[in-house]
C-alpha cells in the first residue's frame, strides 16, 4: 500500500536530486545517483516516527532549496 509520506519522499527525492545535479553536475555523479535513495530513506524514517513537530511536511519545507 502506498502512503502519503512515501509519495512525498519519492517526489522530494527526485526534486532534490535534480537540483543537486544542476549545482554539481558531473563533478560527483555517484552522489547525484545516491541522493534520491538517501533522501527517501530519511523521509521514510521520519514518516514512521512519532515526532510531534519534525514530520515529513516540516522536513520537506526545511529541505527545499527555496527555503534558504
Amino acid at each position: 500500500m502506498i502512503t502519503l509520506p512515501e509519495l512525498a519522499a519519492e517526489a522530494l527525492g527526485s526534486y532534490l536530486a535534480e537540483q543537486l545535479n544542476r549545482r554539481v553536475g558531473s563533478t560527483d555523479a555517484r552522489l547525484t545517483k545516491l541522493f534520491p535513495h538517501l533522501s527517501r530513506l530519511a523521509l521514510d524514517y521520519i514518516g514512521n516516527s512519532d515526532a510531534l513537530y519534525h514530520n515529513v511536511e516540516h522536513t520537506m519545507l526545511a529541505d527545499s532549496p527555496d527555503a534558504c
